[in-house]
């Protein structure tokens, strides 16, 4: 693990998932999840001759969340990584080499406030869905053991291949003194995001489709109910919004 300095004077967490040689490919982890969880798909990029690394962002690892609009902070944390640490990650050329990088989002939940509501219908509050729905999460378990048994059978955990299962069991609980545990994302800082890309997608402009030209992939799952169907179909529109992107 590697320590890396923001521009806002905090530290945040590079992770080594696997391969050391061949093309640089950047995990970033779903909001409540860690980044961990993303090891067994590094291994499979490395018998490809890709190494992998992710970033395991503040208040959703061993970093406490903090202050201020998650998605600006988020993004330094991102360019903290891809530019700071340029002798191990290289540079993110996004606007000088677009040719030598490429994104591939997973159900990206980019414009929600349209989002799949709790009644079934699309709705204008979709964003403030999702937090609610986040900080109903039960945040503590009298052990890790406890914890596991409680998200197999539970969505989205019940979906996880085995091995991502027990990387999120392993690195994104938190384990206490007494052997309990708690959430690495706590439900608060899970809801803040929500919140936050709610108003960066509302009325800030963070993303232009026409002004990205890097070549993007957005991939889409199995047809599921709900919010998770919902971030498949509207996967498939986004991917169409940008120059040079596609879904599979």
């Amino acid at each position: 693990m590697v320590a890396v300095r923001t521009v806002d004077g905090a530290t945040v967490n590079l992770l080594h998932l696997a391969g050391n040689s061949g093309p640089l490919v950047l995990f970033l982890h779903a909001n409540g999840f860690h980044i961990k969880c993303y090891t067994p798909l590094a291994e499979h990029f490395a018998k490809h001759n890709y190494q992998c690394w992710g970033i395991e962002f503040r208040g959703q690892g061993s970093l406490p969340a903090p202050p201020g609009n998650l998605v600006d902070l988020y993004m330094s944390d991102f360019f903290a990584v891809g530019v700071g640490r340029s002798h191990t990650l290289a540079v993110l050329k996004l606007q000088s080499e677009p040719k030598q990088c490429g994104l591939a989002p997973l159900q990206p939940s980019m414009h929600l406030s349209q989002c799949y509501s709790l009644t079934g219908k699309h709705s204008s509050e979709g964003y403030e869905v999702l937090a609610a729905l986040a900080r109903r999460r039960r945040s503590h378990f009298k052990s890790k053991q406890e914890a596991a048994k409680r998200f197999r059978s539970r969505p989205p955990f019940s979906a996880f291949h085995k091995d991502c299962f027990e990387e999120y069991v392993a690195h994104g609980l938190s384990e206490q003194a007494d052997g309990s545990c708690v959430l690495a994302a706590s439900p608060e800082s899970e809801a803040r995001w929500y919140f936050d890309a709610g108003s960066a997608a509302m009325g800030s402009g963070h993303a232009d489709p026409p002004n990205v030209q890097c070549p993007i992939t957005t991939g889409v799952g199995a047809n599921a109910e709900g919010p998770v169907d919902y971030l498949n179909t509207e996967g498939i529109k986004q991917a169409q919004r940008f120059p040079k992107g596609r879904s599979d």
